[in-house]
Protein backbone atom coordinates (compact mmCIF):
# COMPACT_ATOMS: atom_id res chain seq x y z
CA UNK A 1 0.00 0.00 0.00
CA UNK A 2 1.16 3.38 -1.17
CA UNK A 3 0.08 6.75 0.75
CA UNK A 4 -1.31 9.81 -1.69
CA UNK A 5 -0.94 13.22 -0.14
CA UNK A 6 -4.11 15.21 -1.75
CA UNK A 7 -5.88 18.96 -1.98
CA UNK A 8 -9.62 18.77 -2.63
CA UNK A 9 -12.63 20.35 -2.77
CA UNK A 10 -15.31 19.52 -1.17
CA UNK A 11 -19.33 20.23 -2.24
CA UNK A 12 -19.13 23.33 0.00
CA UNK A 13 -16.36 24.37 -1.68
CA UNK A 14 -13.94 24.13 0.75
CA UNK A 15 -10.27 23.31 0.80
CA UNK A 16 -9.02 20.18 2.42
CA UNK A 17 -5.66 18.58 2.41
CA UNK A 18 -4.88 14.87 4.10
CA UNK A 19 -3.66 11.97 2.92
CA UNK A 20 -4.97 8.34 1.40
CA UNK A 21 -4.00 5.11 1.03
CA UNK A 22 -3.97 2.85 -1.76
CA UNK A 23 -2.65 0.81 -3.84
CA UNK A 24 -2.21 2.83 -7.32
CA UNK A 25 -2.31 6.51 -8.00
CA UNK A 26 -5.68 5.88 -9.76
CA UNK A 27 -7.70 4.03 -7.24
CA UNK A 28 -6.74 6.67 -4.81
CA UNK A 29 -8.37 9.25 -6.91
CA UNK A 30 -11.33 7.08 -8.11
CA UNK A 31 -11.71 6.77 -4.03
CA UNK A 32 -11.90 10.57 -3.72
CA UNK A 33 -14.21 11.05 -6.45
CA UNK A 34 -16.26 8.66 -4.84
CA UNK A 35 -16.66 10.91 -1.36
CA UNK A 36 -17.53 13.82 -4.05
CA UNK A 37 -14.30 15.54 -3.82
CA UNK A 38 -13.32 17.45 -7.12
CA UNK A 39 -9.21 16.74 -6.59
CA UNK A 40 -6.65 19.80 -7.19
CA UNK A 41 -3.71 18.05 -6.15
CA UNK A 42 -2.50 14.37 -5.57
CA UNK A 43 1.04 12.94 -5.31
CA UNK A 44 2.86 9.70 -3.87
CA UNK A 45 4.07 10.77 -0.14
CA UNK A 46 7.28 9.12 1.47
CA UNK A 47 5.71 8.13 4.37
CA UNK A 48 4.05 4.88 4.22
CA UNK A 49 1.65 3.25 6.71
CA UNK A 50 4.28 1.03 8.60
CA UNK A 51 7.14 3.83 9.33
CA UNK A 52 3.88 5.86 10.61
CA UNK A 53 2.81 3.38 13.10
CA UNK A 54 6.45 2.68 14.18
CA UNK A 55 7.07 6.60 14.98
CA UNK A 56 3.63 6.71 17.23
CA UNK A 57 4.85 4.93 20.16
CA UNK A 58 8.04 6.78 19.51
CA UNK A 59 7.68 10.28 19.26
CA UNK A 60 4.32 9.93 21.62
CA UNK A 61 2.90 7.07 23.35
CA UNK A 62 -0.67 6.28 22.60
CA UNK A 63 -1.60 6.74 26.32
CA UNK A 64 -0.83 10.00 25.69
CA UNK A 65 -2.72 10.33 22.67
CA UNK A 66 -5.59 8.81 24.22
CA UNK A 67 -5.54 11.51 27.09
CA UNK A 68 -5.06 14.25 24.71
CA UNK A 69 -8.16 13.48 22.65
CA UNK A 70 -10.02 12.48 25.77
CA UNK A 71 -9.48 15.79 27.13
CA UNK A 72 -10.49 17.43 24.14
CA UNK A 73 -13.28 15.66 23.63
CA UNK A 74 -14.31 17.14 27.30
CA UNK A 75 -13.57 20.55 26.43
CA UNK A 76 -15.50 20.52 23.06
CA UNK A 77 -18.37 19.62 24.72
CA UNK A 78 -18.39 21.82 27.68
CA UNK A 79 -18.28 24.54 24.93
CA UNK A 80 -14.71 25.52 24.73
CA UNK A 81 -13.76 26.35 21.27
CA UNK A 82 -11.12 24.29 19.65
CA UNK A 83 -8.70 27.06 19.68
CA UNK A 84 -8.86 27.56 23.45
CA UNK A 85 -8.93 23.88 23.65
CA UNK A 86 -5.52 23.09 21.91
CA UNK A 87 -4.25 26.09 23.47
CA UNK A 88 -4.87 24.87 27.29
CA UNK A 89 -3.50 21.16 26.54
CA UNK A 90 -0.39 22.30 24.84
CA UNK A 91 0.46 23.84 27.78
CA UNK A 92 -0.15 21.03 29.98
CA UNK A 93 1.63 18.79 27.87
CA UNK A 94 4.92 17.53 29.32
CA UNK A 95 5.93 15.61 26.29
CA UNK A 96 8.19 18.26 24.46
CA UNK A 97 8.01 16.67 21.11
CA UNK A 98 4.19 15.96 21.63
CA UNK A 99 3.84 20.00 22.81
CA UNK A 100 6.07 21.24 20.01
CA UNK A 101 3.64 19.56 17.59
CA UNK A 102 0.24 20.82 19.29
CA UNK A 103 1.47 24.28 19.15
CA UNK A 104 1.89 24.08 15.04
CA UNK A 105 -1.72 22.24 15.46
CA UNK A 106 -3.35 24.96 17.45
CA UNK A 107 -0.85 27.63 15.01
CA UNK A 108 -2.74 25.71 11.57
CA UNK A 109 -6.25 26.47 12.89
CA UNK A 110 -5.86 30.15 13.96
CA UNK A 111 -4.57 30.56 10.70
CA UNK A 112 -7.96 29.04 8.93
CA UNK A 113 -7.14 25.33 8.34
CA UNK A 114 -9.97 22.67 9.54
CA UNK A 115 -8.89 20.54 12.99
CA UNK A 116 -8.78 17.69 10.32
CA UNK A 117 -6.58 19.54 7.99
CA UNK A 118 -3.79 20.62 10.49
CA UNK A 119 -3.60 16.99 11.91
CA UNK A 120 -2.85 15.36 8.51
CA UNK A 121 0.10 17.49 8.51
CA UNK A 122 1.88 15.36 11.12
CA UNK A 123 0.95 11.50 9.48
CA UNK A 124 3.68 10.57 11.80
CA UNK A 125 1.54 11.05 14.97
CA UNK A 126 -1.99 10.80 13.43
CA UNK A 127 -2.65 8.02 11.10
CA UNK A 128 -5.02 8.58 7.64
CA UNK A 129 -7.53 7.01 9.79
CA UNK A 130 -7.74 9.15 12.74
CA UNK A 131 -8.08 11.69 10.77
CA UNK A 132 -10.79 10.62 8.12
CA UNK A 133 -13.25 10.28 11.60
CA UNK A 134 -12.22 13.34 13.08
CA UNK A 135 -13.30 14.78 9.14
CA UNK A 136 -16.38 13.20 9.41
CA UNK A 137 -17.08 14.36 12.77
CA UNK A 138 -16.32 18.07 11.76
CA UNK A 139 -18.73 17.32 8.72
CA UNK A 140 -21.42 16.11 11.36
CA UNK A 141 -21.00 18.22 14.00
CA UNK A 142 -20.38 16.20 16.56
CA UNK A 143 -16.75 16.23 17.12
CA UNK A 144 -17.08 15.53 20.80
CA UNK A 145 -18.60 12.15 20.30
CA UNK A 146 -16.03 11.25 17.35
CA UNK A 147 -12.97 11.98 19.28
CA UNK A 148 -15.03 9.42 22.22
CA UNK A 149 -15.01 7.23 19.69
CA UNK A 150 -11.35 7.64 18.72
CA UNK A 151 -9.85 7.21 21.99
CA UNK A 152 -11.80 4.28 22.77
CA UNK A 153 -10.85 3.04 19.74
CA UNK A 154 -7.19 3.37 20.16
CA UNK A 155 -7.26 2.34 23.91
CA UNK A 156 -9.12 -0.94 22.41
CA UNK A 157 -6.56 -1.19 19.87
CA UNK A 158 -3.61 -1.00 21.76
CA UNK A 159 -4.64 -3.10 24.38
CA UNK A 160 -4.70 -5.81 21.96
CA UNK A 161 -1.77 -5.60 20.23
CA UNK A 162 -0.17 -5.87 23.44
CA UNK A 163 -1.34 -9.38 24.86
CA UNK A 164 -0.78 -10.52 21.24
CA UNK A 165 2.78 -9.33 21.32
CA UNK A 166 3.44 -10.25 24.48
CA UNK A 167 2.13 -13.47 23.78
CA UNK A 168 4.22 -14.15 20.72
CA UNK A 169 7.30 -12.38 21.59
CA UNK A 170 8.13 -15.16 24.68
CA UNK A 171 8.57 -18.07 22.74
CA UNK A 172 10.27 -16.20 19.68
CA UNK A 173 12.92 -15.22 22.17
CA UNK A 174 13.32 -18.21 24.22
CA UNK A 175 13.93 -19.51 20.52
CA UNK A 176 16.36 -17.31 19.61
CA UNK A 177 18.24 -18.64 22.86
CA UNK A 178 17.48 -21.76 22.17
CA UNK A 179 19.41 -21.59 18.80
CA UNK A 180 22.23 -19.49 19.96
CA UNK A 181 23.18 -21.71 22.58
CA UNK A 182 23.00 -24.69 20.39
CA UNK A 183 25.71 -23.09 17.76
CA UNK A 184 27.72 -21.87 20.50
CA UNK A 185 27.72 -25.81 21.79
CA UNK A 186 28.01 -27.22 18.54
CA UNK A 187 31.08 -24.95 17.92
CA UNK A 188 32.99 -24.16 21.32
CA UNK A 189 32.27 -27.13 23.47
CA UNK A 190 31.94 -30.18 20.89
CA UNK A 191 35.02 -29.79 19.27
CA UNK A 192 37.16 -29.80 22.54
CA UNK A 193 35.66 -33.48 23.24
CA UNK A 194 36.51 -33.92 19.84
CA UNK A 195 39.81 -33.73 20.42
CA UNK A 196 40.32 -35.58 23.74
CA UNK A 197 38.20 -38.42 22.34
CA UNK A 198 40.44 -38.97 19.28
CA UNK A 199 43.51 -38.68 22.04
CA UNK A 200 41.86 -41.76 23.55
CA UNK A 201 41.50 -43.59 20.30
CA UNK A 202 37.66 -44.56 21.84
CA UNK A 203 35.16 -45.84 19.94
CA UNK A 204 32.55 -42.91 19.48
CA UNK A 205 28.78 -44.14 19.93
CA UNK A 206 26.39 -43.39 17.44
CA UNK A 207 24.50 -40.19 18.55
CA UNK A 208 27.81 -38.77 19.60
CA UNK A 209 28.61 -39.32 16.10
CA UNK A 210 25.55 -37.77 14.90
CA UNK A 211 26.84 -34.43 17.39
CA UNK A 212 30.01 -34.24 16.00
CA UNK A 213 29.07 -34.40 12.62
CA UNK A 214 26.53 -31.80 12.47
CA UNK A 215 29.62 -30.41 14.87
CA UNK A 216 31.88 -29.81 11.53
CA UNK A 217 29.08 -28.94 9.58
CA UNK A 218 28.47 -25.53 11.46
CA UNK A 219 32.27 -25.13 11.75
CA UNK A 220 33.01 -25.30 7.89
CA UNK A 221 29.49 -24.34 6.75
CA UNK A 222 28.90 -21.59 9.31
CA UNK A 223 29.65 -18.32 6.21
CA UNK A 224 27.17 -20.49 4.17
CA UNK A 225 23.96 -21.09 6.94
CA UNK A 226 24.68 -16.85 7.64
CA UNK A 227 24.18 -16.67 3.84
CA UNK A 228 21.22 -19.13 3.36
CA UNK A 229 19.43 -17.62 6.06
CA UNK A 230 19.86 -14.07 4.87
CA UNK A 231 19.04 -15.13 1.51
CA UNK A 232 15.94 -16.55 3.43
CA UNK A 233 15.19 -13.29 4.98
CA UNK A 234 15.58 -11.32 1.67
CA UNK A 235 13.74 -13.79 0.11
CA UNK A 236 10.49 -13.27 2.53
CA UNK A 237 11.08 -9.61 2.31
CA UNK A 238 10.41 -9.59 -1.30
CA UNK A 239 7.85 -11.76 -1.60
CA UNK A 240 5.94 -9.44 1.71
CA UNK A 241 6.40 -6.28 -1.13
CA UNK A 242 4.60 -8.08 -3.83
CA UNK A 243 0.68 -8.15 -2.93
CA UNK A 244 -0.24 -11.38 -4.80
CA UNK A 245 2.57 -13.69 -2.89
CA UNK A 246 1.56 -11.56 0.42
CA UNK A 247 -2.07 -13.09 0.46
CA UNK A 248 -0.38 -16.60 0.61
CA UNK A 249 2.39 -15.64 2.80
CA UNK A 250 0.11 -13.96 5.65
CA UNK A 251 -2.90 -17.17 4.88
CA UNK A 252 0.32 -19.48 5.66
CA UNK A 253 0.65 -17.32 9.06
CA UNK A 254 -2.55 -17.65 9.70
CA UNK A 255 -2.46 -21.69 9.34
CA UNK A 256 0.41 -22.01 12.06
CA UNK A 257 -0.76 -24.23 14.81
CA UNK A 258 -2.18 -22.14 18.04
CA UNK A 259 -0.69 -18.98 17.13
CA UNK A 260 -2.19 -18.77 13.55
CA UNK A 261 -5.67 -18.96 15.27
CA UNK A 262 -4.31 -15.84 17.70
CA UNK A 263 -3.48 -14.08 14.78
CA UNK A 264 -6.60 -14.35 12.99
CA UNK A 265 -8.95 -13.30 15.85
CA UNK A 266 -6.60 -10.18 16.54
CA UNK A 267 -7.13 -9.92 12.79
CA UNK A 268 -10.94 -9.68 12.93
CA UNK A 269 -10.63 -7.70 16.17
CA UNK A 270 -8.84 -4.92 14.54
CA UNK A 271 -11.50 -5.29 11.54
CA UNK A 272 -14.67 -5.29 13.62
CA UNK A 273 -13.69 -2.99 15.64
CA UNK A 274 -12.19 -0.01 13.16
CA UNK A 275 -14.80 -0.80 10.86
CA UNK A 276 -17.47 0.03 13.99
CA UNK A 277 -15.93 3.45 15.03
CA UNK A 278 -15.76 4.38 11.34
CA UNK A 279 -19.08 4.31 11.10
CA UNK A 280 -20.37 5.49 14.35
CA UNK A 281 -18.13 8.45 13.32
CA UNK A 282 -20.36 8.74 9.86
CA UNK A 283 -17.41 7.80 7.54
CA UNK A 284 -19.01 7.04 4.04
CA UNK A 285 -18.97 3.12 4.42
CA UNK A 286 -16.83 2.59 1.35
CA UNK A 287 -14.00 4.74 2.13
CA UNK A 288 -14.55 3.26 5.67
CA UNK A 289 -13.94 -0.52 4.01
CA UNK A 290 -10.70 0.36 2.22
CA UNK A 291 -9.25 2.13 5.06
CA UNK A 292 -10.08 -0.87 7.30
CA UNK A 293 -8.26 -3.01 4.31
CA UNK A 294 -5.23 -0.99 5.44
CA UNK A 295 -4.99 -2.02 8.96
CA UNK A 296 -5.85 -5.52 9.55
CA UNK A 297 -2.33 -6.26 8.73
CA UNK A 298 -2.68 -9.50 6.65
CA UNK A 299 -3.73 -9.88 3.16
CA UNK A 300 -5.33 -12.57 3.38
CA UNK A 301 -7.70 -10.84 5.87
CA UNK A 302 -8.00 -7.54 3.90
CA UNK A 303 -8.37 -8.89 0.24
CA UNK A 304 -11.65 -10.52 0.93
CA UNK A 305 -12.55 -6.85 2.42
CA UNK A 306 -11.87 -5.26 -0.36
CA UNK A 307 -13.66 -8.02 -2.82
CA UNK A 308 -16.52 -7.36 -0.09
CA UNK A 309 -16.29 -3.23 -0.81
CA UNK A 310 -16.69 -3.75 -4.69
CA UNK A 311 -19.39 -5.94 -3.98
CA UNK A 312 -21.30 -3.53 -2.02
CA UNK A 313 -20.18 -0.88 -4.62
CA UNK A 314 -22.20 -3.18 -7.21
CA UNK A 315 -25.65 -2.63 -4.60
CA UNK A 316 -24.86 -6.06 -3.37
CA UNK A 317 -24.91 -6.72 0.65
CA UNK A 318 -21.82 -6.50 1.99
CA UNK A 319 -21.76 -9.80 4.05
CA UNK A 320 -22.40 -12.29 1.05
CA UNK A 321 -18.27 -12.29 -0.26
CA UNK A 322 -17.10 -12.86 3.44
CA UNK A 323 -19.62 -15.12 4.31
CA UNK A 324 -18.09 -17.54 1.86
CA UNK A 325 -14.52 -16.77 2.82
CA UNK A 326 -13.47 -19.44 5.41
CA UNK A 327 -11.38 -17.13 7.94
CA UNK A 328 -14.42 -14.78 8.49
CA UNK A 329 -15.98 -17.24 11.09
CA UNK A 330 -20.58 -17.58 11.21
CA UNK A 331 -20.18 -15.32 14.27
CA UNK A 332 -19.16 -12.44 12.14
CA UNK A 333 -20.96 -12.30 8.53
CA UNK A 334 -24.10 -13.59 10.48
CA UNK A 335 -24.14 -10.37 12.76
CA UNK A 336 -23.27 -8.32 10.20
CA UNK A 337 -26.36 -9.80 8.20
CA UNK A 338 -28.68 -8.69 11.11
CA UNK A 339 -26.60 -5.37 10.81
CA UNK A 340 -27.36 -4.31 7.50
CA UNK A 341 -31.14 -5.39 7.55
CA UNK A 342 -31.44 -3.64 10.64
CA UNK A 343 -29.29 -0.66 9.63
CA UNK A 344 -27.15 -1.03 13.19
CA UNK A 345 -24.28 -2.71 11.62
CA UNK A 346 -21.53 -0.56 13.43
CA UNK A 347 -23.77 -1.61 16.72
CA UNK A 348 -23.40 -5.32 15.52
CA UNK A 349 -19.78 -5.21 14.88
CA UNK A 350 -19.23 -3.71 17.95
CA UNK A 351 -20.30 -6.55 19.67
CA UNK A 352 -18.29 -8.83 17.41
CA UNK A 353 -15.00 -7.20 18.48
CA UNK A 354 -15.88 -7.20 22.05
CA UNK A 355 -16.06 -10.93 21.70
CA UNK A 356 -13.28 -11.52 20.01
CA UNK A 357 -10.89 -9.08 22.26
CA UNK A 358 -12.05 -11.42 25.04
CA UNK A 359 -11.67 -14.06 23.18
CA UNK A 360 -7.66 -13.02 21.97
CA UNK A 361 -7.48 -12.08 25.90
CA UNK A 362 -8.00 -15.34 27.30
CA UNK A 363 -5.76 -16.90 24.50
CA UNK A 364 -3.03 -15.18 25.12
CA UNK A 365 -3.68 -15.84 28.95
CA UNK A 366 -3.98 -19.73 28.51
CA UNK A 367 -1.14 -19.48 25.54
CA UNK A 368 1.45 -17.93 28.79
CA UNK A 369 0.84 -20.45 31.37
CA UNK A 370 1.30 -23.41 28.66
CA UNK A 371 4.24 -21.81 26.58
CA UNK A 372 6.78 -21.17 29.47
CA UNK A 373 6.90 -24.79 30.80
CA UNK A 374 6.99 -25.98 27.04
CA UNK A 375 9.93 -23.82 26.31
CA UNK A 376 11.98 -24.55 29.29
CA UNK A 377 11.32 -28.42 28.27
CA UNK A 378 12.08 -27.57 24.71
CA UNK A 379 15.14 -25.76 25.97
CA UNK A 380 16.46 -28.47 28.26
CA UNK A 381 15.78 -30.92 25.59
CA UNK A 382 18.24 -29.35 23.26
CA UNK A 383 20.81 -28.93 25.48
CA UNK A 384 20.70 -32.17 27.33
CA UNK A 385 20.95 -34.24 24.12
CA UNK A 386 24.07 -32.39 23.14
CA UNK A 387 25.69 -32.35 26.31
CA UNK A 388 24.47 -36.37 26.95
CA UNK A 389 26.03 -37.50 23.58
CA UNK A 390 29.30 -35.44 24.22
CA UNK A 391 29.68 -37.19 27.73
CA UNK A 392 28.54 -40.56 26.72
CA UNK A 393 32.15 -42.03 25.65
CA UNK A 394 33.56 -40.91 28.42
CA UNK A 395 32.11 -43.66 30.33
CA UNK A 396 34.14 -46.03 27.88
CA UNK A 397 36.97 -44.27 28.75
CA UNK A 398 36.81 -44.58 32.31
CA UNK A 399 36.28 -48.53 31.85
CA UNK A 400 39.41 -48.43 29.54
CA UNK A 401 41.42 -46.66 31.81
CA UNK A 402 40.23 -48.70 35.01
CA UNK A 403 41.03 -51.87 32.80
Amino acid sequence: MAQFQYLVVDRKGNRINGTIESDRRDMAIMELKNQGFYILQIKKSRTNALKREIEIGKIVKVEELVVFIRQLATLIKAGVTIIDALFVLTEQTENKKFRKILRQIEADVRNGETFSSALSNHPKIFPVLIINMVRAGEISGNLDETLNGVAIFLEKESNTRKKVKSALTYPTVVSIFAVLVTIFLLIKVVPGFVNMYADFGAELPLPTRIVIGISNFFIHQLYMLIGFVLLIVGSLYMVSKNLKWKYYLDYAKLKIPVFGKLMQKSALSRFSRTFSTLLASAVPILQALTMVSQVVNNEAIAKPIRDARDHLRQGNPLHEPLKKNPLFPPLLTHMMAIGEETGSIDEMLNKVADFYEADVETMTDQLKSLIEPLMIVFLTVIVGTIILAVIMPMFGIYNLIGS
